[in-house]
């Protein structure tokens, strides 16, 4: 054997050593993204379990919001600013399940459950004033055009 068939050799192992190489980062890669999608998810999951779980420990913060929810315009100016935020984390939350299932990230019928609660808002009455004089401001576009959409279907 001479030489050059050693080299051609050498070539062709260290060829499909560095396929085996991109194979292998491929499916680390693929690993790693399915990882912190659901990393995503379960954080914002665990955010609105944080949140309805405030609500749940302190009665002053249950009474604000269900009193912004049912008696909007009555809300003194304190209380009115606490909702507003309790809203607003809500909201967010919201927004990010709606890109999770814009990126394929989770079920659709998962990522519509925003969409029918922000319905519920709507009925209810006091979400059209709320998301014209703050709420619009305080999101990505993408989302307050999505909100948007569902108020003018609703008529609001």
């Amino acid at each position: 054997m001479n030489w050059d068939a050693v080299g051609a050799i050498a070539e062709i192992v260290g060829a499909i050593g560095v396929i085996g190489s991109l194979i292998y980062l491929s499916l680390q890669v693929r690993q790693n993204n399915a990882y912190i999608r659901n990393q995503a998810l379960f954080d914002t999951v665990s955010e609105l379990r944080q949140a309805i779980g405030r609500m749940i420990e302190d009665a002053d913060l249950s009474r604000i919001y269900f009193s912004g929810r049912s008696r909007y315009p009555e809300l003194n100016e304190s209380d009115r600013g606490r909702f507003h935020l309790m809203i607003f984390e809500i909201l967010s939350i919201f927004e990010n399940y709606i890109e999770f299932g814009a990126a394929d990230m989770i079920k659709p019928e998962t990522a519509a459950l925003p969409r029918e609660q922000i319905e519920v808002f709507i009925e209810e009455g006091w979400f059209a004033d709320y998301w014209s004089a703050f709420g619009r401001r305080m999101f990505d576009r993408g989302f307050v055009r999505e909100v948007d959409e569902i108020i003018h279907r609703h008529g609001a």
